[in-house]
C-alpha cells in the first residue's frame, strides 16, 4: 500500500485485482445457489395448451346456480371427485387401463403414481367414439398432503404431457360429466 502525501490510500494493482476477484466469486457463487432454489421451486415445464384450466370449476359453478349441488345426485356427483382424489390408487408406471363409467351412478376415479425429477410424463386418452365430457386434471401431491393443480386435458383433448420439477406423487383424476356414462382407455408413462 502507498500512501500519497495528500494522506489518501492507494492500493497496488496486484491487491485491488485480488479483492475483485474474491467478491466476483462471491458474488457468481451466491447466484448460482439462488438459481437452485428458484430452479427447485419452479412448477413443473407443462404446455400452454394443457395448462389448469377452469373447465371443472365451471362446470361446478352451473351445476350449483342450477342449485343441481343441493339434489341427492349433485351431491354424490361433488363428493366422488373429493373421494377419488383422496383415496387415490396407487400404482407403478407405466400404467394402463380401460375405465368404464355407469351413468346412473356418479363416480370419478383417480390413480397416484410417483415420477422422478427431470422425468417427461406423458397422459394418453382414448375414449369411445361417443363419450361425453370427462374431466381430466393432474395434480402434484405436495408435502402437508395438500395438492396443486398443474394440468387440465382440454373437453375435447387426447391426453397431456408434463416435465416433473422434482420427485414427487402425483394424481390423476378422470370424471364424465353429470348423468353420463362412458368407456375411456388411459396410458400413463414416464420417460
Amino acid at each position: 500500500m502507498y500512501r500519497d502525501p495528500a494522506g489518501l490510500s492507494i492500493c497496488f494493482a496486484d491487491e485491488y485485482l485480488h479483492e475483485v476477484k474474491t467478491v466476483s466469486w462471491t458474488c457468481i457463487a451466491l447466484a448460482a445457489m439462488a438459481l437452485l432454489f428458484l430452479a427447485g421451486c419452479a412448477p413443473e415445464r407443462v404446455n400452454e395448451s394443457y395448462r389448469p384450466q377452469r373447465i371443472y370449476s365451471a362446470y361446478r359453478h352451473a351445476l350449483s346456480d342450477m342449485e343441481i349441488d343441493r339434489a341427492d345426485l349433485g351431491r354424490r356427483w361433488l363428493d366422488a371427485a373429493e373421494r377419488a382424489v383422496s383415496g387415490a390408487e396407487i400404482v407403478a408406471l407405466p400404467y394402463a387401463d380401460t375405465l368404464i363409467f355407469d351413468p346412473a351412478e356418479p363416480e370419478a376415479v383417480a390413480v397416484r403414481f410417483r415420477t422422478i425429477r427431470g422425468g417427461t410424463v406423458s397422459v394418453r386418452l382414448t375414449p369411445d367414439p361417443r363419450p361425453p365430457i370427462f374431466f381430466v386434471d393432474i395434480y402434484r401431491v405436495i408435502d402437508d398432503g395438500g395438492r396443486v393443480k398443474i394440468a387440465t386435458v382440454a373437453a375435447n383433448g387426447d391426453g397431456v404431457v408434463f416435465r416433473a420439477r422434482r420427485s414427487a406423487a402425483y394424481v390423476l383424476r378422470v370424471q364424465p360429466e353429470l348423468g353420463r356414462g362412458g368407456r375411456i382407455a388411459i396410458q400413463v408413462e414416464q420417460n
